[in-house]
């Protein structure tokens, strides 16, 4: 989790990825996040040019967590030891339709390798 900010939402790294395609699933874990979009880190190679649905976890208010799918496509995808590192694009973040990761990017900004695993 990330913002130290009391009342502001708090990201998991551990986020999901739903392609479009083929409604398939994949697990994965934020390394950054900005306004334009995602690096990540996958066990699974993530398919490049594919629209895809980020669902983001947020905590809110210390107990409430609260799922955003934002759309976007993937730029890249590389192999990075015995997993993948991948970039996906945003579509669009309007602070309206994802106000939980609008606040959180507004509040953190660019957010690189800060983010902490959702506890088990």
């Amino acid at each position: 989790m990330t913002s130290p900010i009391e009342g502001q939402p708090l990201v998991y790294s551990e986020l999901e990825l739903q392609f479009q395609e083929d409604s398939q699933r994949i697990l994965a874990n934020a390394v950054d996040i900005s306004y334009g979009g995602i690096g990540l880190h996958s066990p699974k190679r993530v398919p490049v040019g594919h629209d895809v649905v980020v669902h983001f976890k947020f905590l809110v208010d210390r107990s409430v967590i609260q799922v955003e799918a934002v759309p976007g496509m993937v730029k890249w995808c590389r192999p990075m030891g015995f997993s993948f590192s991948a970039g996906i694009q945003f579509t669009e973040i309007d602070p309206e339709e994802y106000p939980l990761l609008a606040s959180f990017l507004r509040e953190n900004g660019t957010i690189k390798s800060s983010l902490r695993p959702q506890p088990s």
